[in-house]
């Protein structure tokens, strides 16, 4: 058993380099482990950050607020980032075309019921003949490109915004379930419509 003189003095030597090196090495280590089993994010060792709940409700509550304004602009990938938050919450939905059809995660696709929104700039009803065949229809085609943007744009940040359901009324000759999209309580036609970026279907 070392003296007490000897205990003494190895407690007062400074220790080497190389023994200091291997034990911050080994503490920086066992602190990463650590971060990494928390779900923290570490750029040095590229672990991925684990989601707090909280963040999914923040994420929401963000898109909400997003809502309150008419000129919404979200993009396809923040668009998509939100809808995988809240996917879990209610339908799943892969993308929005325009301010009235979308399509499911499981391919289905939808027209949303008892509207008519403005068209983009690929609508085939805004082809020229088909232009004029239906300007004397109760429903004319809406070639405002801009007013379709934002109608689809408009569309997104509310179904980002909360839990989104569906009830289905039947299929269009297209193919298309016709359907009406709730998120929480409100009806995703009737928001469209009474911000201006939708009219009511004419039969």
């Amino acid at each position: 058993m070392p003296s007490a003189s000897r205990m003494a003095h190895r407690a007062t030597s400074p220790r080497p380099k190389s023994t200091v090196r291997r034990e911050k090495h080994r503490f920086h280590h066992h602190a990463r482990r650590r971060r990494h089993r928390l779900g923290a994010v570490d750029p040095a060792d590229h672990t991925v950050a684990v989601a707090p709940a909280g963040a999914v409700t923040s994420a929401l509550v963000l898109a909400a607020a997003a809502t309150a304004s008419q000129a919404v602009a979200i993009s396809d990938t923040a668009f998509k980032s939100l809808l995988l938050l809240a996917a879990a919450a209610g339908l799943c939905i892969a993308n929005v075309h325009d301010g009235d059809t979308l399509t499911l995660c499981t391919h289905e696709k939808v027209r949303i019921a008892n509207i008519d929104a403005p068209e983009l700039r690929d609508s085939p009803r805004c082809a020229p003949q088909q232009r004029q065949r239906l300007a004397a229809s109760r429903n004319p085609a809406w070639c405002d490109y801009g007013a379709g943007e934002r109608s689809r744009d408009a569309l997104r940040a509310l179904l980002a915004s909360g839990r989104v359901t569906i009830e289905r009324l039947g299929q269009d000759r297209y193919g298309r379930t016709l359907a009406q999209i709730y998120v929480g309580d409100r009806d995703a036609g009737e928001y469209l419509i009474a911000r201006g970026l939708a009219r009511p279907w004419r039969k």
